[in-house]
């Protein structure tokens, strides 16, 4: 079983070297900076035969969080994790406004061949 956290924090390194956080959970208050955060919403069984999995299908979930709208780093979220192997679900940008924080959040789908 491969580890999933591993493989967004692999794709998503680029950003993490330019000096914005990226980290496996949830929003942080207490980072006042843009921010980025991903996690496993599920992982479930693909095919199977024989009494056999053959792949997992796991769905990532991956939220920038941002005092301005950050639509450019949406899209190159979007970039890399395609680069990675990743397919694009859907995304949806909210204005959480009792934070007064941009919110972005993109779905992506990893497809984990077992055998």
């Amino acid at each position: 079983m491969v580890d999933i956290i591993a493989i967004v924090a692999k794709a998503l390194e680029s950003i993490s070297l330019k000096g914005i956080t990226v980290v496996q959970g949830w929003y942080d208050e207490n980072i006042n900076d843009t921010h980025i955060t991903f996690c496993e919403l599920s992982d479930r069984s693909n095919n199977i035969s024989d009494d056999l999995e053959e792949d997992i299908a796991h769905t990532i979930q991956i939220d920038i969080w941002s005092k301005k709208d950050e639509w450019k780093l949406k899209k190159e979220v979007k970039k890399l994790m395609l680069n990675n192997d990743f397919g694009y679900i859907d995304g949806a940008d909210f204005f959480e406004t009792e934070d007064k924080i941009y919110h972005k959040a993109l779905r992506f789908s990893y497809l984990e061949e077992v055998c």
